[in-house]
């Protein structure tokens, strides 16, 4: 065997030796326990995620406040937007009531001067 292949079993070798603990979540705690830079991973993951936990509290804070914020503001429009409605409504009662008036005014009138013979009005 060449040097290198030897050295390529031996590394084969080391790493197919058994681990030590009954089971993976013990090895797991153990690596974390003797390993300083998983330890420092996992202070950052757990860093990270408490970020992103805080943003998505933020984020949640900000929106309530635009809701809190919106929602007078839109129940403002909407009742302006019902008295513009009745408004409305009522101007244009008192327009087909005044053209009702003028046709009668009309009627009158025509037949005032004796342009209309019969009493359609």
């Amino acid at each position: 065997m060449t040097r290198r292949s030897l050295l390529l079993a031996l590394g084969l070798l080391s790493c197919a030796a058994p681990a030590h603990a009954d089971t993976l979540r013990e090895a797991i705690a153990a690596a974390y326990a003797t390993n300083p830079e998983l330890a420092e991973a996992r202070a950052r993951q757990d860093a990270l995620a408490e970020a992103d936990n805080f943003a998505a509290i933020v984020e949640l804070r900000d929106t309530v406040r635009a809701v809190e914020t919106a929602w007078p503001e839109r129940e403002a429009a909407r009742r302006r937007e019902s008295v513009s409605r009745q408004v409305l409504e009522a101007a244009q009662l008192a327009l087909a009531r005044a053209r009702s008036d003028l046709q009668v005014a009309q009627a009158s009138a025509l037949r005032a001067s004796g342009m209309l013979d019969r009493e359609a009005f």
